[in-house]
């Protein structure tokens, strides 16, 4: 019986102690490295272990009760963390230093507070200490334009790199562009192997690299392929013809063939396929026709042996392609003018004279200009071959002296020769015979004369040299000190002006005399008498140091004389601030491109020099501005950062460091000026000093900007211009003349609205007061009721009309897109292509159900379409949705006037871009992003204009502010909303208790709808093209205007023209050159009595090309008129800079021309204020 009880006993307990042990728990949340997956870590890792546990009954579990072992060995967990509103806790396990080479099998066991082990969880970690390898990737093909294939094989490895069988798994395999990802790939745990192949998209050039991660939180070394993408054309950049002597075939004899060559500039971003280029030489040269280059040495390729007569119209066409196809075409004019003209000798190009006969001396350049015009008298061929020979046999020289070389100024030609006769040849007046030809054999003699003079004036002497203190002017005894004033008396004779080199002692090395007098003080002629010349300069730096002084006088001819002295600078026993050096500044880049400067910042890197006569100095330390508002001058708006370096003890060629800002920079030059303090240490024997204070010099920096990528810029902008008139919906011209035919469908029915409402008005006025019957002679319409008319009869209207009514309403149905409402909608063709699909009834239904929304039909032209629960009542408020605003809607439901009218729009927006980059930025300046910024931003503007016209409600909520606005702007909407009220009300009443209100309300309608119907008729008549053009159409129609433009330059070849055709104006050639005229006219007031014997008036044209006046030196008549035709792809000015008059053609755009009429004699220079390096001249000459 004991027995039976005990074991009674033993099984209670056991049943009640069941739920306590089946509550326990104990479970692994993360075991593993700091950043890889479960079970895997990489190598020198942090282990963490997280583990859940809970004891029942037990409301505190510590880090000792949960354990983590190795075999038998074991840590405790480094604490247990109580989660909120549980009986769980979070217990964290961390080893910092976790390194293995093999797997390793471990348990995390949990105790009770007793010690009891009750839960035991094993697991196991795989360390994964090798990354993933990329065995393999290839990008093809590797010049694209855009599209490329990215094929990768990918490994995955754990310890061994032989052993593929167990690894963390590959995470990810990514692809790069220049460091900017393009694409993924995706793994999965325990994945060791992984190829595939992306169709990826580039848009730039660049390294495209592929590495892939494991889930050990390795990642690969990239492999990287350089890829080049070429979406752009190539660039057929010039076109010359050259004689067998390279030089540029221009003109040629009457009856003359030569054999020429053409040679032609082509670049690309990629390769160009030398098998495509081809040339269409029929215009050059007759019997020829497409050929092939013969050679191609890198960009230019060469056609030879070209025949080349004398030919008019002369023209090639060049063609060419890249190895991804993207092909271009270029037609470049090759006009060959007639030059059977001799040049002219003009004479010596010196700035020194003797008697008005130029003057030179030995060892100087000898310049003999020439004169060389064609037949036509314009410019000739020239004399770029040299054969241009002075006989200077009288000089002890060559009979047949060749130039040097000959350089072309417009008509001119100026050839250089060394004049280095023999010491005892004698001065004196030399005539020297001159023998020239052109390039093309034109023979020329005549005779050039000069003085030759090789003597020197008489050599200085010092006659007397003085040192006055700064400080009290006292005379000292010897020696100067930094501040003294050296003063100086020098004698010599036959001499035109005389100057000392004063660099040593801080002064410039051309200081001229203060004055040159006789020794006894009076006024005398230095070139025949003796004269001293008296110098003053002020000592400005600190010495020890020997200075040399060096007096030279010069006569006319530029022969000198000159003489040296040394005068000893002391220094100043512990001078505060000594003044021991003079900055010399060299900064590089020389020149800044401004197209890159407003992009990214650009940095300049200048060098100064540190001179000092000073022996036994050296800089000690070197402190330059570290910040742009420690510069004076340009910097503070302009320089972005600034730093000194080189600048260790004993440099004296520190480098300043200076970072421009990334902007628009509209000026040539930046100037400004940087302190650089500096403590000198100097050397006395085996002990040295430093000066107690710095010495400041001031480092004067100029950085120069330049416009020569202008060229290549516009060149661009002309490429850009072209793709987007090009571009897909920008050149669809029917949508626009589907548009304009929508446009006089429209005009028509807000007409005939107008004729429509003004019948329906006066006819219910005139039965009011029973002048006519109650059936509407327009509609038909049947009124009821005693004063149904005064109200109704204007507002309701049958659906079925007569004659012309009938065909306007069906018209003005389909073009509104309300067929459905108009009761069109069916499957018919106004129903359908009229937007009025039977299911689209069905949805107007739906939305019908909600407040606001429902088709539009206030459209002018369409009558209302009566409630058909209420016939003879008050008709229901329609709502605000359109579907012809929504191209969704109109898609949706087939209203294919929508369609046309929303992708019209959309058109506007790509015409913009065309027009933007034509308008305002080949045309007046402004930066390729402010065009790119507004073509996206009218994008923008258009997507959320479809967004809100497709949701129902929006429309609906924006006519009810509108509502709001007007009333509130406009008191008398007030008034006449208040008049509708009382009308609407009076429209319920019957009998005679509203015959005065019937009355009142008649004559206000119709006093509003003939004042309605007067203000949209005048709104018609007097808006400019109302009538024959849609709104919103500018920019397509400004598009189509520049590609005629286009077309005809192309097709013309230099496209001169008097004005520009996309912008016709009349101060082309009138207003731009009134100043000339009026200024010229008014100066020569005898110019009209004698006007009918002058010649009469011409126009001269002046090409302008690569940048320059082609005919940088014309010569017209007095009254003629010249053109300057822009036959660059840039805009130019032709702006006067010197002579009798003024003129300014203001901008001529690329591929337009301007005038300027010149009346008064002389001569005329020029520039143009957009680019001041191109120049002219312009010699005007009297009637003859």
């Amino acid at each position: 019986m004991r027995k039976l009880q005990l074991i009674s006993i033993i099984m209670l307990s056991l049943i009640i102690s069941l739920p306590i042990v089946s509550a326990q728990e104990l479970s692994l949340v993360r075991y593993g490295g700091k950043d890889a997956a479960n079970g895997y870590s990489r190598l020198r890792d942090e282990l963490i272990v997280e583990a859940v546990a809970s004891i029942p009954q037990e409301q505190i579990i510590d880090q000792e009760q949960v354990r983590f072992y190795i075999g038998e060995s074991y840590a405790f967990f480094d604490n247990c963390t109580k989660e909120a509103n549980s009986s769980r806790h979070r217990c964290v396990f961390r080893e910092p230093e976790f390194e293995s080479y093999e797997p390793i099998d471990f348990q995390v066991r949990l105790f009770n507070d007793d010690g009891r082990e009750l839960l035991v969880r094993p697991a196991r970690i795989v360390p994964d200490n090798i990354p993933p390898v990329v065995n393999n990737a290839t990008v093809e093909p590797a010049v694209t334009n855009g599209d490329v294939q990215v094929v990768y094989r990918v490994a995955e490895f754990a310890l061994d790199p032989a052993n593929q069988e167990s690894c963390s798994g590959i995470k990810d395999v990514a692809v790069t562009l220049n460091g900017r990802s393009v694409a993924s790939d995706t793994g999965r745990i325990g994945l060791c192997a992984k190829e595939n192949s992306l169709a990826i998209v580039l848009n730039e050039s660049g390294s495209v690299c592929v590495s892939a991660s494991d889930f050990a939180g390795h990642r690969s070394s990239p492999v990287c392929r350089r890829v080049r993408v070429d979406k752009l054309p190539p660039v057929i950049e010039s076109a010359i013809v050259i004689d067998t002597a390279g030089l540029p075939l221009t003109h040629i004899k009457t009856g003359e063939e030569l054999i020429g060559s053409l040679s032609v500039g082509i670049t690309d971003d990629g390769e160009i396929d030398a098998r495509t280029v081809s040339a269409q030489l029929s215009g050059l040269s007759k019997g020829l026709g497409e050929a092939a280059p013969n050679t191609v040495d890198g960009s230019t390729f060469v056609w030879t042996g070209i025949p080349v007569t004398e030919t008019t119209g002369c023209k090639v066409s060049i063609t060419a392609s890249d190895s991804l196809g993207n092909s271009a075409s270029r037609e470049f004019p090759c006009a060959i003018g007639i030059d059977n003209t001799a040049p002219s000798i003009k004479g010596i190009v010196s700035s020194k004279s003797r008697d008005g006969v130029p003057l030179l001396n030995s060892g100087e350049v000898l310049v003999v200009e020439f004169e060389d015009l064609d037949d036509a008298r314009k410019e000739g061929i020239g004399l770029g071959a040299r054969r241009a020979f002075l006989d200077l046999s009288a000089l002890g020289m060559r009979s047949a002296e060749r130039p040097m070389g000959c350089a072309q100024r417009g008509f001119f030609w100026q050839c250089s020769y060394a004049l280095n006769p023999s010491a005892n040849v004698a001065e004196g007046k030399y005539k020297v015979k001159v023998t020239a030809a052109d390039n093309s054999g034109n023979a020329v003699e005549g005779e050039i004369e000069f003085f030759y003079d090789n003597t020197p004036p008489e050599p200085a002497r010092i006659m007397n040299l003085t040192i006055f203190r700064g400080s009290t002017g006292q005379r000292a005894a010897q020696g100067a000190i930094e501040g003294d004033f050296i003063q100086a008396y020098v004698r010599s004779k036959g001499f035109i002006k005389a100057e000392v080199d004063a660099s040593q002692i801080g002064g410039d090395e051309d200081s001229s005399s203060k004055f040159c007098t006789a020794p006894d003080g009076e006024p005398a002629d230095c070139t025949t008498d003796e004269c001293d010349c008296f110098f003053e300069q002020q000592v400005l730096l600190s010495g020890p140091y020997d200075a040399e002084l060096t007096f030279k006088v010069f006569d006319d001819a530029g022969n000198a004389a000159q003489n040296a002295t040394v005068v000893e600078v002391y220094g100043i026993e512990n001078q505060t601030r000594p003044r021991y050096w003079t900055p010399e500044v060299t900064c590089t880049p020389s020149l800044i491109d401004r197209s890159v400067a407003s992009k990214i910042n650009q940095y300049v890197s200048c060098r100064v020099h540190l001179e000092s006569a000073v022996a036994n100095i050296a800089p000690f330390s070197i402190k330059g501005p570290d910040e742009p508002s420690q510069c004076s001058g340009d910097a503070a708006i302009n320089v972005n950062d600034i730093s000194v370096t080189n600048d260790f003890e004993g440099s004296r060629d520190p480098f300043l460091f200076i970072k421009l800002e990334a902007k628009d920079y509209y000026v040539n030059k930046l100037n400004f000026t940087c302190p650089i303090s500096i403590i000198t240490k100097r050397t006395v024997g085996q002990k040295k000093f430093l000066t107690p204070q710095p010495q400041i010099v001031q480092a004067n920096i100029s950085v120069e900007f330049y416009n020569e990528p202008l060229r290549d810029m516009y060149s661009n902008i002309d490429r850009q211009i072209e793709k987007a008139m090009s571009d897909g919906l920008a050149s669809q011209k029917w949508l626009g003349d589907l548009r304009k035919f929508l446009h006089f469908a429209d005009v028509i029915c807000q007409i005939k609205g107008i004729i429509t409402t003004l019948v329906n008005t006066l006819f219910s006025v005139a039965v009011l007061f029973g002048i006519a019957s109650t059936t509407n002679p327009v509609t038909g319409a049947v009124l009821t009721g005693p004063y149904a008319a005064a109200c109704t009869s204007e507002e309701v209207t049958a659906e079925t009309y007569a004659g012309v009514i009938e065909f306007l309403d069906v018209l003005c149905s389909f073009v509104n897109c309300n067929a459905s409402m108009g009761g069109k909608g069916s499957w018919n063709v106004p129903g359908v292509g009229g937007g009025g699909t039977p299911y689209c009834e069905k949805f107007q239904e739906i939305l019908a159900l909600f407040p606001g929304a429902g088709w539009m039909v206030e459209q002018a032209g369409e009558a209302v379409p009566v409630d058909p629960n209420n016939p003879g009542g008050a008709q229901r408020l329609t709502g605000a949705f359109n579907i012809k605003d929504s191209l969704l809607w109109s898609t949706i439901c087939l209203c294919l006037p929508g369609i046309v009218y929303n992708l019209e729009k959309l058109r506007q927006v790509h015409c913009f871009k065309a027009v933007c980059l034509h308008d305002q930025v080949k045309e007046e300046g402004y930066p390729v992003s402010y065009c790119n910024e507004m073509y996206g931003f009218l994008q923008c503007q258009f997507i959320v204009g479809q967004i809100f016209a497709a949701i129902p409600f929006a429309a609906f909520f924006d006519k009810i502010i509108n509502f709001i606005t007007t009333i509130i702007t406009d008191p008398v909407a007030a008034f006449t909303l208040g008049i509708g009220a009382v009308c609407e009300y009076a429209c319920q009443l019957t009998g005679t208790a509203g015959v005065g209100i019937y009355i009142g309300c008649a004559v206000l309608k119709v006093t509003a709808t003939a004042s309605e119907a007067i203000a949209s008729v005048t709104h018609m008549t007097k808006t400019k093209g109302y009538f024959s053009n849609p709104g919103g159409d500018q920019y397509c129609k400004r598009m189509e205007k520049i590609e005629k433009e286009y077309k005809k330059q192309k097709e013309g070849g230099s496209g001169s023209s008097d004005s520009n055709s996309a912008y016709p104006d009349s101060s082309s050639s009138g207003s731009s050159s009134s100043s000339a005229s009026s200024s010229s006219e008014t100066s020569s007031s005898s110019a009209s009595s004698s006007a009918s014997s002058q010649p009469a008036a011409q126009t001269v044209e002046i090409p302008i090309q690569s940048f320059a006046f082609s005919r940088s030196t014309v010569r017209v008549n007095a009254g003629d008129t010249v053109r300057w035709v822009n036959q660059d792809s840039a805009p130019h000015t032709a702006t006067s800079t010197g002579g009798p008059g003024s003129f300014d053609t203001g901008t001529i755009s690329a591929g337009s021309s301007k005038t300027a009429r010149l009346t008064t004699p002389g001569t005329y220079t020029y520039q143009c204020n957009i680019h001041p390096s191109m120049q002219g001249t312009i010699i005007v000459e009297g009637a003859s």
